[in-house]
């Protein structure tokens, strides 16, 4: 359960669309939350602690197994990767996906998933990054969604960062060494606190009987946060006029 690991996978998943992305010529395109350390607690007093017999180990690895079953989640945040900084704003779910995603200098997409038909709006910056200087084609392209789907082999990567189940995936790794940090209410929620003795990760879930992934984090600048459970995206298909096809651009 490394945020490292999803830098790393959420990186790779964007360097290929944006080589995915990039028009072979012009005569192509036609038509941050805080830490648990830093949010304010307080002093109410709660029953006792419902996960007192647990080791951390087992508290992280159930939380995750609750995103994996998880109908809907919010994911916010930021992760690095070797000095690229991975941004998540994404409602995932099982059929139902809507957000942003980003990477520094490389800019960032708005994407919308309704079953098996996804859309991708790539902003100004992402675009350069992948087109070039062409200004025919980069005028063809803003302010588009490309169409495609969720079974396309440029897609599939991106797929795993809109669903629960794959994206909790992408964090399963064995988890040993794990520490219990405090208990604390933030916003009148019980957190319980886990570090990994061996590094800086961080994570926090929720102190109940069925605990949830509440933050993942590589440092206090650098972590994602999981809200909004069962709560699904609410997803608006583009208009034809804003779409074009995403078999034009390698999708």
């Amino acid at each position: 359960m490394r945020p490292s690991s999803l830098a790393v996978a959420a990186a790779a998943a964007l360097t290929l669309l944006a080589t995915a992305c990039g028009p072979q010529s012009s005569d192509s395109a036609e038509s941050s939350p805080a830490s648990p350390s830093s949010a304010p607690a307080t002093s109410a007093t709660k029953p006792a602690d419902p996960l007192a017999a647990w080791p951390a180990d087992k508290i992280a690895q159930t939380s995750l197994a609750n995103l994996k079953a998880a109908p809907a989640v919010h994911v916010s945040g930021s992760l690095s990767d070797s000095g690229t900084t991975i941004g998540l704003d994404l409602t995932q779910g099982a059929t139902k996906c809507a957000g942003t995603i980003s990477e520094s200098g490389t800019g960032s997409f708005q994407i919308l998933q309704d079953g098996t038909t996804v859309w991708l709006k790539p902003d100004d910056e992402f675009w350069k990054s992948a087109a070039g200087s062409d200004q025919l084609v980069l005028s063809e392209l803003e302010g588009k969604y490309l169409k495609t789907t969720t079974t396309d082999k440029d897609f599939s990567s991106l797929a795993d960062l809109c669903s629960p189940v794959k994206f909790g995936a992408l964090l399963d790794q064995p988890t040993s060494g794990l520490v219990k940090g405090k208990a604390t209410v933030v916003s009148g929620v019980p957190e319980l606190q886990l570090r990994d003795s061996g590094d800086a990760d961080f994570f926090a879930v929720s102190d109940t009987a069925a605990p949830r992934l509440l933050e993942l984090g590589q440092d206090a600048k650098h972590k994602l946060d999981f809200s909004g459970y069962g709560t699904a995206a609410t997803v608006t298909p583009p208009s034809a006029s804003e779409t074009l096809s995403g078999s034009q651009y390698g999708l």
